[in-house]
């Protein structure tokens, strides 16, 4: 039975009376009154110093004075995990994030996923609120804060947060996943170093002793050593894209493959890489059987850009993309090559009559 009124209303519940009035009534009949999440009053007003809250069927609606805040999916872990003692009071409103929730309070944040109602804390919370809580790539919390080395880490649906002394930073799952298979902190790559990056749709992440870079589609790998000198020299992400395995260790040398691009590190000789409409010719040719190894990076002139290798070169000027190889290169490094007269080629070697022929 309810007595609805300007300023409140009245709810009989048995033989006792509950009122739902100022600081609450304005928030309740906004969200429908009974007919809301909350239901009917089930307890009177509490008062706690600055706060004051009131009890519903289906949650509780807290007043700092200045706000009203609605606490529906996070009463029961609230209460379980001490209430305004442990917990504290809300100091935003319910956060979703597909099947993911939070909602922060001043002493916690509280999270709703796949694992029920957990808790985040400290300086953990301070960085999950920040980065937008469940609407984040995190999601909800998965379990409690763990020890990690000098600091602490907290795994989520989406990822975890790592704090170290020298830095608080969200790890993505597909990172962290990589990073797990390393060894963890106390692996190969170190701890994180810097926040995620996301370029071209691939992102990455500093470490200690590397970077871990993951593709859209979630596959990672770690790039460590002289062949992420060479990676970020060369142009990073936006001109290699993402790597599509780990490093590869040869007879004569550690090759890494990227999406537009191969990382070279010769046990004699330079590092270097080849990428863009240069990779793809090589992959075109034959890729290391074809010219070897690139003896260095990529020249450029007005006129075009050639990179040598081994046992051959491939240029890139108006015309095209071409490679120059076997005997044909021979003769044409014997006139100049692109500096002489012949200069730049125009088109790929084509069979003619008993031999080949190149523009």
């Amino acid at each position: 039975f309810r007595l609805l009124f300007t300023a409140g209303a009245l709810y009989l519940e048995g033989s006792t009376w509950r009122q739902v009035t100022s600081p609450f009534f304005a928030e309740y009949s906004s969200q429908g009154l009974d007919d809301s999440h909350l239901g009917v009053p089930t307890g009177d007003i509490v008062r706690d110093g600055a706060w004051s809250h009131q009890s519903f069927f289906g949650g509780s609606l807290f007043s700092s004075g200045s706000q009203v805040f609605t606490v529906t999916d996070f009463i029961q872990g609230w209460s379980d995990l001490g209430g305004s003692a442990q917990v504290g009071y809300p100091v935003g409103q319910q956060i979703n994030g597909g099947d993911a929730a939070s909602q922060q309070f001043t002493k916690m944040t509280l999270t709703l996923g796949t694992t029920g109602v957990q808790h985040v804390r400290g300086i953990i919370k301070n960085h999950y609120d920040a980065v937008g809580g469940a609407k984040s790539v995190l999601g909800a919390a998965v379990g409690p804060e763990r020890p990690l080395s000098n600091g602490a880490v907290q795994d989520f649906e989406g990822g975890r947060i790592v704090c170290t002394p020298s830095a608080t930073v969200t790890v993505p799952k597909s990172i962290a996943d990589t990073w797990d298979r390393l060894g963890g902190a106390t692996g190969s790559l170190g701890i994180p170093t810097g926040p995620p990056a996301t370029i071209g749709g691939n992102t990455q992440q500093s470490f200690t002793s590397g970077y871990v870079m993951s593709a859209a589609d979630g596959t990672s790998h770690s790039v460590r050593g002289v062949a992420l000198r060479t990676f970020l020299t060369e142009g990073g992400l936006q001109a290699l894209g993402a790597p599509l395995q780990s490093e590869q260790l040869l007879s004569d040398a550690v090759v890494q493959e990227f999406q537009r691009g191969t990382v070279f590190v010769p046990f004699t000789g330079r590092a270097t890489a080849v990428s863009g409409a240069m990779y793809e010719e090589f992959m075109r040719v034959g890729s290391r059987l074809a010219l070897g190894y690139p003896s260095g990076p990529a020249s450029t002139s007005a006129a075009g850009a050639v990179q040598r290798f081994q046992l051959g070169s491939i240029s890139t000027s108006p015309a095209g993309t071409f490679s120059v190889r076997g005997a044909m290169r021979i003769a044409y490094d014997n006139s100049g090559a692109h500096s002489g007269p012949l200069g730049f080629p125009i088109g790929n070697e084509v069979a003619s009559g008993n031999g080949v022929v190149q523009h």
